[in-house]
């Protein structure tokens, strides 16, 4: 028969605890020092925290980085593809793929734009700093016949569609591409309008993340913020559209990650 652990039990020091809490304090001492952010996220790892490992592990070369991202892949039943330019697992019901993006903030100016930064003289929607979780998003948008469809079967799966700043995040990048954590990797257009201009062939743009948007014939998505209007690339200084406008919408899947899950 288990027995509960005693009282005096829990409340004695976890002496794992304690090897934590000293290398996230000699981590924040120095945090451009790879050497304690390599020690960071092995303890990390030693405790049973891959997405915090992963966090401090993107920095270290070597297998740090691959055995972080694969420990999280593990704990959600997903498989490591690549590592470049950000993790990326494969998805077992429908072998899709997803992306995982960095916890931090990135520059939103809600639902509507005007002309990009890059254009001379071009004036922009205020911009304001908006913190997201880390969070997986599907590399490519998926087929779907209505939004309720795709509720249902996100839903069964424990995801769900992503809300219009995460689905934004995804293809505009963060202020640090590699998260507020570490913040070595600056994005170098912040507030860009279209993906990172790179092309994936077939009228497709891959965002800093690897994340996969059509840029030709208006890629619709459906989100997670409202029924009456569908995502789309800065069409029109907008982001989002009626459906039906273009190709029918599609919806991406999203999997908010806890650090401590």
């Amino acid at each position: 028969m288990q027995r509960n652990p005693s009282p005096a039990a829990l409340a004695r020091p976890n002496p794992l605890d304690a090897d934590l809490r000293r290398l996230e304090r000699s981590a924040a001492e120095a945090p451009h020092d790879l050497e304690r952010a390599a020690d960071l996220a092995r303890g990390y790892l030693r405790a049973g925290q891959p997405l915090e490992a992963l966090t401090f592990a993107r920095a270290c070369e070597g297998s740090l980085h691959e055995e972080a991202a694969a420990a999280l892949g593990a704990q959600l039943g997903l498989k490591l593809v690549r590592l470049s330019p950000s993790e990326t697992y494969l998805h077992p019901r429908d072998r899709s793929e997803e992306v995982l993006v960095p916890a931090g903030a990135f520059l939103d100016e809600g639902l509507a734009a005007s002309s990009s930064s890059l254009s001379p003289g071009g004036e922009r929607s205020a911009l304001a700093r908006v913190e997201l979780p880390a969070f997986l998003i599907s590399t490519y948008s998926l087929p779907f016949p209505t939004r309720e469809a795709a509720e249902k079967r996100l839903a069964r799966e424990g995801d769900r569609l992503p809300t219009a700043a995460e689905w934004k995040k995804s293809w505009r990048g963060g202020l640090f591409l590699d998260g507020d954590a570490l913040a070595r990797v600056q994005n170098p257009e912040p507030d860009r309008l279209r993906p990172s201009g790179l092309s994936a062939g077939r009228g497709l743009e891959r965002s800093p993340y690897g994340v996969v948007f059509l840029s030709a014939g208006g890629g619709h998505e459906w989100c997670a913020d409202s029924s009456e209007w569908v995502c789309a690339l800065a069409d029109d200084g907008r982001y989002r559209v009626p459906p039906g406008r273009g190709l029918p919408p599609g919806a991406r899947r999203v999997r908010v990650l806890d650090p401590c899950a």
